[in-house]
């Protein structure tokens, strides 16, 4: 008896991408993908522009209600810019040595200033919690408020809030991109 092998086709090949356009992954799949990178990822690049030109500024950030929230100066370029036009684009993505590995979320959207209050505590313990080093970097040691964090750093917080998210991953084939509801993916 010979054995046979089945040799499955290289999805990330230029050929296979030109031979087979249209490669369907599930919706449900593509949200876990997406949703595992979001979590594993640290940093968000928050895409401006306006009279000067593009500007894209690199922001850690932590998931909120239906957004990215991040601190930045209030006189910042990406915010200045982002606030005038009521429109920025957003990235996020995983390092990667091959293009074969590439993948990341493509988005645009809006950026808000978020309110002092509740959810501003939340979201900055959110933060404190993911990114530790920011504490120590302050010398803080016990618990800080919104307030404290805020003129410390001379900072405020914002949320970036997509209308639009595409999900690319060159792991499932060349040039593949999916959209995803930001409802789907975001809470």
């Amino acid at each position: 008896m010979t054995a046979t092998s089945t040799i499955l086709p290289d999805t990330r090949s230029l050929e296979f991408m030109i031979e087979n356009p249209k490669i369907e992954v599930s919706a449900h799949r593509v949200c876990a993908l997406a949703g595992d990178l979001i979590a594993t990822c640290r940093t968000l690049c928050l895409a401006t522009a306006h009279d000067d030109g593009p500007w894209a500024a690199p922001v850690y950030y932590v998931t909120g209600p239906s957004g990215f929230c991040f601190f930045s100066s209030p006189d910042s370029r990406h915010i200045k810019e982002a606030l005038a036009a009521k429109r920025a684009a957003g990235s996020i993505y995983a390092e990667s040595d091959s293009w074969e590995n590439l993948r990341g979320l493509q988005m645009a959207g809006t950026v808000a200033a978020v309110r002092a209050g509740p959810r501003a505590a939340a979201i900055l313990t959110a933060y404190l919690a993911r990114f530790p080093f920011v504490k120590n970097m302050a010398g803080v040691s016990g618990r800080m408020g919104p307030a404290d964090f805020f003129n410390l750093f001379r900072v405020k917080l914002y949320m970036f809030r997509p209308e639009t998210i595409l999900y690319m991953d060159n792991g499932i084939a060349f040039g593949f991109r999916q959209s995803i509801s930001p409802k789907d993916l975001l809470p």
